[in-house]
């Protein structure tokens, strides 16, 4: 029930503000931005990214900018704001390249490969998409090969390249599964 996550939100904010802590202030505000993405409230997901970013630039959390940069992005994705949303990828990318965060770095070259693809820039979408899964592997991280297989199969079907977007839809409905029994156990 997203009114109810909304409201449970507001007052841990509420109490996190009483008590002075910033860190868990601006986390919240970016679970309220997460809640009205879901909703598709594009407008009140970006206002409270957009605090939750300012938030983490004050404390100087950067994962915080990087995790907000990408929020935001993503709204200007849903928007079909594709260039704004390649300049929030790409500011986030250098952020955690920065930190080392090789995780953050995975989800970034996905994210940027998405925006490439929307933007109709094929072969550089192709290269940061690979870039994204060699890491992905390489941290194991099943979420993010999920999330770039569906992505190599969104870039291949504008293509016009069927067999290898039927290839990698087959590669996300695996890992996509897989996610979903390590829920279970």
């Amino acid at each position: 029930d997203y009114q109810k996550a909304i409201e449970f939100n507001l007052q841990a904010l509420r109490l996190a503000e009483e008590l002075h802590d910033k860190y868990r202030a601006e986390i919240i505000l970016g679970n309220l931005g997460l809640i009205y993405l879901s909703q598709k409230k594009h407008v009140k997901a970006i206002e409270y990214f957009d605090k939750a970013l300012k938030l983490a630039e004050s404390i100087g959390d950067k994962n915080g900018v990087s995790r907000h940069l990408n929020n935001i992005g993503l709204v200007s994705l849903e928007l079909n704001d594709n260039n704004k949303a390649l300049e929030y990828f790409q500011k986030a990318y250098e952020i955690d390249k920065e930190i080392g965060n090789k995780k953050g770095i995975a989800t970034n070259y996905g994210f940027i490969g998405r925006a490439l693809t929307k933007l109709g820039k094929y072969l550089e979408s192709e290269n940061s998409l690979n870039k994204a899964l060699f890491l992905a592997n390489e941290l194991n991280s099943l979420e993010d090969i999920s999330e770039i297989e569906k992505s190599f199969t969104e870039l291949y079907e504008k293509m016009g390249k069927p067999l290898l977007a039927y290839e990698h839809y087959n590669k996300y409905t695996l890992a996509r599964d897989s996610l979903k029994n390590d829920e279970i156990i």
